[in-house]
């Protein structure tokens, strides 16, 4: 059997959770540090699991840390998502606990090394909060990742559906190219008839503003695979460009 040095067992990978202290601080300097945020337990249909947006997270980060020198920092699960507290597993804190949690978070990256920091965010409520916590960290930035250029146009090419926001024909293709086997294609309910207004959705009382009873705004049963891998590979370059000006700027 080979012997190992003192960490060499925990030297590889992009995770941080896998390496031991002196391996982060040898490697932080050197690489972006990337903090996904994205609920870890919020509904989004019938059809797709209640940590939809963690597993888009985490698949954003590998993408980019297979892709550059980075490095992935634990996901930040619980976040500020009052619009779905609802139905059931869908927690929401307060945006100062939200902010308060990413600053720390940010705080320990940069203590750890890491001169540039990327935040992934994939919630629509969070955009403030992101926002505000990386205006509070010098080397970091917020990157919202499904408002970047070539993402908004590759849906606009792509989307078929009527209206559309959550748990949609969008975010259900991108699961079906990210992680098919936790997609239920025939639990999804078409509500792309609704018409839906700023405000928490409602699932049990009909006369409601927002009323969804499946918990879905737009037309999920017109998702594909395909158009999964197009709009992951729209996401991913949007990405890249921003870490990529990050870096630079910095």
């Amino acid at each position: 059997m080979t012997k190992r040095t003192a960490d060499s067992c925990l030297d590889a990978g992009p995770d941080v959770g896998c390496l031991g202290w002196p391996a982060l601080a040898r490697r932080a300097p050197a690489t972006l540090g990337l903090l996904p945020v994205g609920a870890a337990c919020k509904e989004h249909g019938r059809h797709l699991p209640l940590a939809t947006d963690a597993i888009q997270a985490r698949w954003i980060a590998s993408a980019v840390a297979s892709a550059r020198p980075a490095l992935t920092w634990p996901l930040i699960g619980y976040g500020h998502y009052p619009a779905f507290t609802a139905y059931p597993g869908s927690p929401s804190i307060d945006e100062d606990a939200f902010v308060h949690t990413l600053t720390r978070a940010l705080e320990a990256m940069s203590r750890s090394g890491h001169r540039h920091m990327l935040v992934l965010n994939t919630g629509i409520s969070t955009v403030a909060g992101v926002d505000e916590a990386c205006g509070r960290m010098p080397g970091a930035a917020p990157c919202h990742v499904y408002a970047g250029p070539r993402f908004r146009r590759a849906v606009a090419e792509l989307s078929e559906q009527s209206g559309g926001g959550h748990a949609d024909e969008v975010e259900t293709s991108l699961m079906l190219h990210i992680a098919p086997d936790r997609v239920e294609p025939s639990r999804a309910a078409d509500a792309s008839a609704a018409r839906f207004v700023p405000g928490p959705l409602n699932p049990h009382d009909a006369h409601a503003p927002n009323y969804a009873p499946d918990g879905v705004m737009g037309n999920p049963r017109l998702a594909n695979a395909e158009k999964g891998r197009r709009l992951a590979a729209a996401l991913v370059e949007d990405v890249l460009a921003t870490a990529d000006r990050l870096v630079a700027d910095h």
